[in-house]
Order: C-alpha cells, then structure tokens, then sequence
C-alpha cells in the first residue's frame, strides 16, 4: 500500500515531462542531425520492449526463460525507461494481479483513472515486502 503524497516523485515525474517537451521544441527550432533522431528512437524502442518483454513478461509472469546475457540487456534498458527497478516494478505488478480492482491492488481502477495511471506512482512508499518477488531477489543479476 502507499502512504502519503511524495514531492520527490512529482518532481521526478514533472522534470521528466518538461525535459521531452523542452526537447522537442528544441527539435522544433534546430533539427537534430538523423543520428540523434535514430538514437532516440533506439531506445525509445529498446526501453519498451525491456517493460513489456523483461518486466512484464519475463520478470512478472514468468512467461519464458531465457540466458543471463538478455535477462542483463532486459535490466539495463528496464531501468532506462524510468519505471522504476525490476524488483519494485515486479512486486506492484504482482499484487496487482493477486488483488485486481480490490484493497491491496497497487493501482486499483476503482480509484478511478488518474490513481490508476499517475496518482499512484505520486504516492510515497510504506517499507517494501518483496515476499511475492523471492524468485528475483534470490537472482544476483536482478539484485545487482
């Protein structure tokens, strides 16, 4: 569960958003050289499918296995994207299967759609329980 309202978190979320819109006015202005823009878009890339094929699918469900080299790649450009670490990222999504829409439910929809997509992440953190992450604690790589 969370506790309290973070400022650290709202400035955190706040200067990443003004930083993507500064530089995209930026590009705007003085058009990047196409390296900048492939770059970008590399790991834009990269960083997504570390979420949705690491985090989430690896990580979170167990859905495959794979070796020590893609689970690092999944790691480091997990951690990239900003969503926090895989054992924090984990243990939400998680309880939020175990308790889907219900108390103990992370971003439970019932609170409606800003708690559900921002509010929750603006929340700052009781003490973790990594019990339902064990399997990922006990992994050097993850812990590293």
């Amino acid at each position: 569960m969370r506790a309290t309202f973070s400022l650290l978190n709202l400035i955190v979320m706040a200067t990443l958003h003004v930083v993507a819109v500064v530089t995209v006015a930026m590009s705007v202005i003085d058009a990047p050289p196409w390296q900048d823009l492939a770059l970008g878009g590399a790991w834009y890339w990269l960083s997504g499918l570390s979420i949705t094929g690491g985090y989430h699918r690896l990580f979170a469900h167990r859905s495959y296995r794979c070796s020590r080299l893609v689970t690092g790649f999944y790691l480091l450009f997990g951690g990239a994207a900003a969503q926090n670490s895989a054992l924090n990222w984990t243990s939400d999504h998680r309880r939020h299967h175990a308790h889907s829409d219900a108390e103990g439910d992370p971003y439970d929809a019932r609170r409606g759609l800003w708690w559900s997509h921002i509010g929750w992440v603006l929340q700052e953190e009781l003490p973790r329980d990594f019990s339902n992450v064990r399997d990922l604690v006990a992994d050097p790589l993850v812990r590293w």
